[in-house]
């Protein structure tokens, strides 16, 4: 009984954009979509656990950045990321390195999120 209501836990409960297990292998990817069902514990807030999973979402996306600096799709999710957390100065450093891959799409983006933080992050 403790174990299902105050131990925390959390299972990926759908995922796209990985291929099929047969078609696998060691490459990035561009774009991967998970769902993840988060269950806190009581005392945990809902608004602290979704700020530390971003903020790890962030952390790793950077470490991967690291193995391979120049990769756009990579950088325009590290600034996605960083335009929900409201953090503008970040997100548009990210965007301006993915302008070296595509700069329609970096544009893009870049457009995108100077209004989500004018509209969001006030």
């Amino acid at each position: 009984l403790l174990r299902q209501s105050w131990k925390p836990a959390v299972s990926v409960t759908g995922i796209d954009g990985v291929p099929a297990l047969k078609d696998a292998g060691n490459v990035a990817l561009p774009k991967v979509t998970v769902k993840l069902s988060i269950r806190l514990a009581p005392t945990t807030s809902g608004e602290q656990a979704a700020k530390a999973v971003k903020e790890t979402a962030l952390a790793n996306a950077k470490i991967a950045l690291d193995l391979k600096r120049n990769y756009g799709p990579a950088l325009i999710q590290l600034g996605r990321s960083y335009t929900f957390l409201c953090k503008s100065v970040e997100a548009e450093d990210a965007f301006k390195r993915a302008k070296r891959w595509s700069r329609d799409q970096a544009k893009h983006w870049q457009n995108w999120a100077t209004g989500y933080h004018r509209e969001i992050c006030k």
